[in-house]
């Protein structure tokens, strides 16, 4: 959607951003909302409408309408505010298709890495270890992690604290990539499931739409890994 320059200069008043947002910006943000916040935002902010006058024109209760907006003007602000780039790519791998990109000379270019790797394979192989990236990349985060569900972490001598401890420095890593405008690549043994879990976090905490990664057949996302992450961003990352 495009806004005018007149809603523009409105929402970036509503916000008070050290710089103001363009347009453009801003029309990209605002297409983040659901179409109800979007014309409660326009109407409130753009029209300059009071909650009681929006319910009087779309004969709604007024109760609902002042509701509405204000959750609509709260979620705008905080994309808003939080928004340095427009997009950040995460990518998911399998250990086979890093190393492939590497190998072949077709790493990307200004891309950071959270490699996972099993430690359980070092039972059966003892010169098991990460992906090398040191050739390529050299902002690379590394997390030993069993791949495991919430109903057999006590078989496994863990709890829910316990399990992926390094959610929190994850968290970090992730956040200093996207202020430093790098691209994200998720990769685990397989693709499938600890990568998975841990690049729907990354976009549903930046933009909304982790969801994508659980309907990708091809993907089983760790819920934990997926819920500790998100938290851990949610909880260091509230511009």
């Amino acid at each position: 959607m495009e806004i005018s320059p007149e809603y523009a200069a409105k929402l970036n008043e509503f916000i008070n951003a050290p710089e103001p947002l363009s347009a453009e910006r801003l029309s990209m943000i605002i297409s983040k909302l659901s179409d109800r916040f979007q014309e409660m935002l326009y109407l409130n902010i753009g029209m300059g409408m009071t909650s009681w006058e929006i319910s009087e024109m779309l004969d709604t209760e007024s109760h609902w309408v002042a509701q509405t907006c204000a959750t609509a003007k709260v979620r705008f602000r905080r994309l808003a505010l939080r928004k340095t780039r427009l997009d950040m790519h995460v990518t998911i791998y399998s250990r086979e298709e890093a190393e492939a990109l590497i190998e072949e000379g077709k790493f990307p270019e200004n891309t950071a890495v959270i490699s996972f790797y099993d430690p359980a394979i070092k039972h059966i192989n003892k010169n098991y270890t990460h992906v090398d990236y040191s050739k390529v990349c050299d902002t690379v985060f590394y997390s030993e992690l069993d791949d495991l569900d919430l109903d057999v972490l006590g078989d496994r001598g863990y709890d829910y604290d316990t399990y992926f401890s390094e959610a929190k420095d994850m968290a970090r890593f992730v956040v200093e990539a996207y202020k430093s405008g790098k691209d994200i690549i998720c990769q685990c043994e397989y693709g499938q499931s600890r990568s998975a879990g841990c690049a729907a976090a990354i976009r549903q905490h930046f933009y909304h739409d982790g969801i994508w990664v659980f309907a990708d057949f091809k993907r089983y996302p760790n819920q934990l890994v997926f819920r500790k992450l998100y938290d851990a961003l949610e909880k260091i990352d509230l511009r």
